[in-house]
C-alpha cells in the first residue's frame, strides 16, 4: 500500500515536468513510459485513478500531516545549520486560486482580477532564503488575520521548536488583535500601513532623522527612512518606518512593526526586510509558476486557464468603439 501511495504521489509531483501534462485527464492520451520511469511502477496511472486518489487524500485528512513532515525536511536541509542570514525572519502571503465551477462555493476578492470570484486561498510561509516551507489551502472568503497565528504555530510544531521571531505579512494581516496576540508569543510583525489610515507626516511622532537606505544587491541608495510612532488605535501605539522612494519622493509609505527599539535600534533593518518581500516571496511565486501551474484546478469542472489580463483590458477598451460602429451601421 505504501509503495502504491508513493507512486501515485510521484505521478502528481512530476506531472508538470513533462510536455502537455497539466491535469490528470491528460494522462489518458499520453505515452506514459517516461513519466512511468520516475513515478515508480514503470507506467503512469490513468486519470480516473489519480482523481480517486486525490479525493481519498482529502477524505483521509492526510495533507496537513504530510505538509508538516515536508516542512520539517525543508527546515533541516536549508535552515537548521544557520547558513542563511536573518533566518528568524519569515514571510506569509496568499495566492488566490480561481475556481471554475457551478457549485455554490465561497467567494473572495481576487487581487489579480480586482473582483470577487469563486476561489481558494492558498497561504504560503516563506523562509528568508525564498523557500516555501509550509502551505495551507482555505476557503475563498477567509482573511489572513484569521489564520496567521495558527499557521505559525503549526509550522513550529512541525519542526519541533520556535523559530519565527519576525513575520513579514501583507497589510491584510494588520489588526490590533493580531498584534497583541503575536506580542504575547514574543513574535514581531512587519507590514504596511493602509494609505487611508494617515494623510501626511503630521500624523506621526518622529523619533529620528531621515537616513539613507541602500539596496543590498546593488549598494545604491534607493529610499529615505525615518523612525516614528503612530497610534493605531486609541490604546495601541506602534513603531513605524516613514519611507520615501527616491524615484517617487512625494509618495509616503509607512512600514509598521512591533519590533521595539531595544530589539532593533536601526529602523532600516525591518524596513529592508519588508522591501525584500517582493524578491523573496513574489518572485518565488513566479518561479513556481514556471514548473507548477498554481492556477490549474482539479476536480472542479475547470474548463479554461485564467484569462489573459492585457487581452481583457484591450477588449474592454475596444468594446465601446465596436458598439458605436454597430449603432452607426443600424442608423
Amino acid at each position: 500500500l505504501e509503495t502504491t501511495l508513493i507512486a501515485k504521489q510521484h505521478t502528481l509531483a512530476f506531472l508538470s515536468f513533462f510536455k502537455q501534462l497539466r491535469r490528470p485527464r491528460h494522462l489518458d492520451g499520453y505515452n506514459d513510459a517516461d513519466l512511468g520511469l520516475v513515478s515508480g511502477p514503470g507506467a503512469t496511472y490513468h486519470a480516473s485513478t489519480i482523481e480517486h486518489h486525490l479525493r481519498e487524500l482529502r477524505q483521509a485528512h492526510l495533507s496537513q500531516r504530510w505538509a508538516a513532515r515536508l516542512a520539517c525536511q525543508y527546515w533541516s536541509v536549508w535552515y537548521a545549520d544557520g547558513q542563511i542570514a536573518d533566518s528568524h525572519v519569515f514571510y506569509l502571503d496568499i495566492h488566490e486560486k480561481l475556481l471554475w465551477t457551478q457549485q455554490p462555493v465561497a467567494k473572495g476578492f481576487v487581487s489579480a482580477r480586482h473582483e470577487v470570484h469563486a476561489c481558494l486561498k492558498q497561504f504560503y510561509l516563506h523562509g528568508r532564503g525564498g523557500h516555501v516551507l509550509y502551505s495551507e489551502t482555505h476557503r475563498g472568503d477567509v482573511h489572513l488575520s484569521e489564520h496567521l497565528l495558527a499557521i505559525i504555530n503549526t509550522f513550529e510544531q512541525a519542526i519541533g521548536h520556535a523559530v519565527v521571531h519576525v513575520l513579514v505579512a501583507d497589510r491584510e494581516g494588520l489588526s490590533a488583535d493580531v498584534l497583541l496576540r503575536l506580542q504575547q508569543q514574543k513574535k514581531a510583525l512587519i507590514t504596511l500601513l493602509r494609505a487611508n489610515q494617515y494623510t501626511s507626516e503630521a500624523d506621526f511622532e518622529r523619533q529620528g532623522r531621515f537616513r539613507q537606505l541602500r539596496d543590498p544587491r546593488t549598494g545604491l541608495v534607493t529610499h529615505r527612512v525615518a523612525d516614528a510612532d503612530f497610534w493605531l488605535t486609541e490604546c495601541l501605539r506602534v513603531r513605524c518606518g516613514l519611507l520615501y522612494d527616491l524615484t517617487r519622493p512625494e509618495h509616503l509609505l509607512v512600514v509598521v512593526t512591533t519590533l521595539t527599539r531595544q530589539q532593533e535600534p536601526d529602523i532600516r533593518r525591518p524596513v529592508g526586510w519588508y522591501l525584500a518581500r517582493w524578491n523573496i516571496q513574489e518572485n518565488s511565486f513566479r518561479a513556481l509558476e514556471a514548473f507548477v501551474p498554481l492556477d490549474l484546478n482539479f476536480g472542479v469542472n475547470r474548463k479554461e486557464r485564467v484569462p489573459n489580463r492585457p487581452v481583457l483590458a484591450r477588449i474592454a477598451e475596444l468594446t465601446p468603439h465596436l458598439q458605436a460602429v454597430e449603432h452607426k451601421i443600424e442608423s
